[in-house]
């Protein structure tokens, strides 16, 4: 193993050895570059002084009065197959169908506790499944007062496991 490392080394040496060299081209370039400086040496101290520079006026800018071309606009063809509507995860949230008494929402996962109070320490007295309806009544934190007609329940769930009712 060690004598194959070896090998390889001395190759990868020989090969950037002989290919690395441009036959002298380094040189002619730092022989020239002490000339490209003097040429460009009398731009620079002509450049700081200001006495030496001539004023632009602005007629050296105007342009002739012609018109630009106008720009028609053109018209897309429809694309074909049903219109397009946003991924749910980047639809805005829609507003609920209001109700008398407050707003209707529906359930939005499988299974919802409804609690006596707007918090999780709070005892579970009824149980909701995905999709069911229930009013809203009032909204506390991040938690809102919901009642249910046909039974009666009336409870405290979170806001972020609802959606609005279609």
């Amino acid at each position: 193993m060690f004598r194959m490392t070896l090998i390889t080394l001395a190759a990868l040496y020989l090969v950037l050895a002989v290919a690395g060299r441009d036959g002298g081209k380094d040189e002619e370039a730092l022989a020239a570059a002490p000339q490209a400086a003097a040429q460009t040496a009398p731009i620079a101290t002509s450049l700081a002084d200001p006495a030496k520079l001539t004023p632009v006026t602005a007629a050296a800018y105007t342009t002739d009065d012609t018109p630009a071309p106008a720009v028609t606009p053109v018209r897309l063809a429809p694309m074909p197959g049903p219109s397009l509507r946003p991924a749910p995860e980047y639809r805005g949230r829609e507003e609920a169908q209001a109700v008398d008494g407050g707003t209707l929402w529906a359930v939005n996962t499988s299974s919802l506790n409804v609690r006596s109070g707007p918090s999780t320490g709070n005892a579970v007295v009824d149980r909701l499944t995905r999709g069911e309806q229930v009013l809203v009544t009032a909204e506390s934190g991040g938690w809102v007062r919901i009642r249910i007609e046909g039974d009666g329940t009336d409870g405290w769930v979170s806001k972020k496991l609802l959606r609005p009712a279609r």
